[in-house]
């Protein structure tokens, strides 16, 4: 078996495995956007032991956000190429091709993606063939984490959280009107900074109220991102993300009321990636 590289990089953050005879290794760096001088800084700083490995390494398979054309493909090829020079094979393409190899290999499905944001698309197996296109955190993001913070940041400071999720609220996050503001247009990040907030809704004791806050989230999800596809009932819906694995008993009960199911559910597309390439 050839060495290969594979890389999954989100917004927040980039799994690599090395995958060869002798096993897998295993890196994580800070998330990557395709622009040049982030991504070098990143690699270099971050990367150094993975650089080291480079001249055994004969293929790569890279799947990132932010890769939505030839010229943030060749943004990418460019940067890889000056530490992998000697690669014969470089597979880059989009996060969303990426979790679709990841939970439906070879064959057709719809493909879901709820982490820090959202997206979905029809899958033929070999290639995405339609997708409705996301529009950014201050537009989109149904279902995903930025969504669920802001929304829960909302109910906060709307005065509309039930007494005993609002104390336990307050005992987890010390925040004030103007931190958010400050946060919202002057962050570095502002969807990670709302998505943040997002795992309140794992580690809150209130299941009951947890489960009547998520549900229309998740029902906007389906509505817009796997009803809109006009043959939706016919494919698999396979679901990546950290939003979908540890809500996924509230997501499985909003696609039951729909007359849907989940073919799968993971958290860390890199996990079936390695097994795909494996195959």
């Amino acid at each position: 078996m050839s060495t290969k590289l594979i890389v999954e990089s989100g917004s927040t953050k980039t799994d690599w495995i090395i995958v060869s005879d002798d096993g897998e290794a295993y890196y994580s760096t800070s998330g990557i956007n395709p622009s040049a001088n982030e991504v070098l800084y990143e690699l270099e700083l971050e990367c150094s032991e993975l650089i080291q490995k480079a001249p055994t390494i004969e293929d790569i398979h890279y799947f990132g956000a932010g890769v939505i054309d030839d010229r943030t493909r060749k943004i990418i090829k460019e940067w890889l190429n000056i530490y992998f020079p000697d690669v014969r094979q470089m597979e880059i393409e989009g996060d969303m091709l990426g979790a679709a190899k990841a939970t439906a290999g070879d064959k057709e499905g719809i493909i879901c993606i709820l982490g820090t944001g959202s997206n979905s698309c029809i899958y033929d197996g070999y290639r995405i063939i339609d997708n409705i296109p996301a529009l950014g955190y201050s537009l989109s993001n149904e279902g995903g984490g930025s969504r669920i913070g802001g929304d829960l940041l909302k109910a906060y400071f709307y005065r509309y959280l039930p007494a005993q999720v609002k104390e336990e609220f307050e005992d987890l996050y010390k925040i004030t009107k103007s931190q958010l503001v400050q946060e919202l247009y002057a962050g570095e990040n502002p969807t990670a900074y709302l998505a943040s907030f997002a795992q309140f809704l794992n580690s809150t004791q209130h299941k009951d109220w947890r489960k009547e806050f998520l549900s229309p989230i998740f029902q906007e999800f389906v509505d817009i991102r796997i009803k809109q596809y006009s043959e939706y009932l016919r494919y698999d819906i396979h679901f990546v993300g950290s939003i979908a694995y540890f809500y996924a008993d509230v997501i499985k009960d909003v696609l039951q009321s729909n007359g849907l199911t989940s073919k799968s559910i993971i958290r860390k597309p890199i996990d079936g990636l390695v097994n795909y390439f494996k195959s």
